[in-house]
């Protein structure tokens, strides 16, 4: 047994094997462990072959990382920067940025009542369900939750396939209830998606994980989350008293860290839970992290792949070797040495070696 150690960062850390070696090949599949404090989007598929009104194939993809399984209930997804402000007021214009109007064409979607994303799980988002599966799945929602982890799918279309749950609309005094525009449309050239967890009683929302692209951040102003900024006087939502709570600063993130622009039928994939230059303390995230200031240019421009993801899988890398072939008979053994680097979350035991 070989047991390559993690130093729990991503950093990478090595272990060494020396013995006889015959054929070797690391091709298993690795049982999961928990890895991560809160869900995180793992990948956006916002350039699709499939774009029209009510019939889009775009989604987004979220994974559970931790070590329990979360209900999905007060949670929330949206493309809007300034959604938080459905606690206060959904409508409100005093910084001149009115919010979700039936003319605004952002989404803020509540996750189904009760819907419930287990340890390692996945859960989609889609625009319209069978024009989702019928671009990736061939129109089949069997094929979809077959795949590895039995992925679930969520869609935003109200009037969409009846066997698919629906999103629901943020609050039930909104413009969104009776907005056509009830679909999850992505803009191309540049975009934020925003994952946040609101308890419909307190003050302040709590951020999950926010994933912008292209030109999103470059933007002026950037489609980027400050929340400080347009609620620097504090906010007073629907709870009991009359106290206003107030929001951490934003410190939000520079053009360079936007994720990559994808060409069409690609994806931009989370390829390691490690949020890369995010501030973890004193922001507005649901474990304390600045989750506006995380570094998305290392985010993959991968084939699109809803429903399966690595994360969380430990990821191996032969540094070097060391095979004498020399004084190796005909079906004899080869003294062989491996340096393998385990730049995955945890430890992997490797048996049988």
């Amino acid at each position: 047994m070989l047991t390559i150690r993690s130093d729990g960062k991503g950093r990478g850390a090595r272990g060494r094997w020396l013995g006889a070696l015959v054929v070797c090949a690391l091709a298993a599949p690795f049982g999961w462990a928990a890895q991560g404090e809160h869900l995180v989007i793992s990948e956006v598929g916002y350039d699709t072959a499939n774009e029209g009104a009510g019939a889009s194939s775009e989604f987004v993809e979220i994974f559970n990382p931790t070590d329990h399984a979360i209900d999905l209930s007060n949670y929330y997804l949206s493309d809007d920067p300034r959604s938080y402000a459905l606690v206060s007021d959904f409508n409100y214009s005093t910084t001149g940025n009115l919010v979700l109007l039936p003319t605004n064409s952002d989404f803020i979607h509540r996750f189904p009542d009760g819907l419930t994303i287990p340890s390692g799980g996945v859960v989609v988002v889609c625009a319209d369900a069978q024009t989702f599966l019928d671009e990736f799945f061939g129109g089949s929602l069997t094929a979809f939750h077959a795949q590895q982890g039995y992925p679930q799918l969520v869609q935003c279309n109200r009037n969409g396939l009846a066997s698919v749950p629906r999103m629901r609309p943020a609050a039930t005094n909104n413009s969104q209830t009776s907005n056509p525009l009830d679909g999850l449309s992505l803009t191309n050239s540049g975009e934020v998606v925003i994952l946040f967890h609101w308890d419909q009683s307190s003050d302040l929302v709590q951020d999950v994980d926010v994933v912008a692209w292209g030109s999103a951040l470059s933007q002026s102003p950037p489609l980027n989350v400050d929340k400080d900024t347009d609620f620097g006087g504090g906010v007073d939502g629907p709870d009991p008293d009359a106290n206003a709570s107030m929001y951490q600063p934003d410190a939000g993130a520079p053009a360079s860290y936007a994720a990559p622009r994808v060409r069409q039928g690609n994806s931009i994939v989370r390829l390691r839970l490690i949020e890369s230059q995010e501030v973890t303390s004193g922001g507005n995230g649901i474990t304390g992290h600045d989750e506006s200031s995380e570094d998305w240019s290392v985010f993959g421009d991968e084939a699109a792949s809803p429903g399966t993801t690595t994360l969380g899988v430990p990821e191996l890398h032969v540094l070097a070797t060391q095979l004498d072939f020399g004084r190796v008979a005909v079906g004899g053994e080869a003294s062989v040495e491996l340096a393998i680097e385990n730049t995955g979350l945890r430890d992997l035991v490797v048996r049988g070696w």
